[in-house]
């Protein structure tokens, strides 16, 4: 059996009225970036333009091409002043439930959590909804580079918007498979 927990954190987003605290998904497979349509009508967001789209789904499936209106959208990581403007289109379901790491995960990891200085915000029990999904049009302006892989599965990403993780844990072991063979220029056979 294996455990997965994907890259999600808490931000905060504000229509220059009022604030929000949200939870995010980052997902470089995705090639746009999406905000709940809930959440847009919330905020009272003003829709800056439409786009129509049609979504190929893993596994190969299109969706029929519908409107999604779209809005800059004001994101800053929890407790922080530095504010990032990103477009986002609207979405009435983002995705299925999305597991967050468990608090015994986090205290099994704490010392080295502190050593490194990385501050994780989206952990605890239950799936709360993801009201904002950073794609790639988004995602390589937040990822700052830093990655610390701790023990126990966890893998630490540093982003603009605050830390992330990602968490493999798998009873299984990790097996090399070898390599190619190489010629003496180094190119592969």
């Amino acid at each position: 059996m294996s455990d997965v927990v994907l890259m999600t954190l808490i931000v905060e987003i504000n229509n220059g009225v009022s604030k929000r605290k949200v939870r995010c998904l980052l997902d470089s497979g995705s090639q746009r970036s999406y905000i709940l349509k809930s959440t847009a009508e919330a905020l009272n967001l003003k829709s800056t333009s439409s786009e129509n789209i049609a979504h190929t789904l893993f596994g190969g499936a299109t969706t029929d091409a519908r409107c999604h209106k779209k809005y800059g959208v004001k994101v800053s990581p929890l407790g922080k002043g530095t504010l990032f403007e990103f477009d986002f289109l609207e979405q009435e379901v983002i995705c299925g439930n999305m597991p967050r790491l468990p608090k015994e995960q986090i205290l099994k990891e704490l010392k080295e959590l502190k050593r490194n200085k990385i501050w994780i915000s989206d952990l605890g029990d239950g799936c709360p909804k993801i009201e904002m999904l950073l794609g790639s049009d988004v995602y390589s302006k937040v990822i700052t580079g830093g990655v610390k892989q701790l023990k126990g599965g966890l893998t630490a990403v540093n982003t603009k918007l605050g830390w992330t993780k990602e968490l493999i844990r798998d009873e299984g072991t990790l097996r090399e498979l070898g390599s190619l063979p190489k010629t003496n220029s180094g190119e592969i056979l």
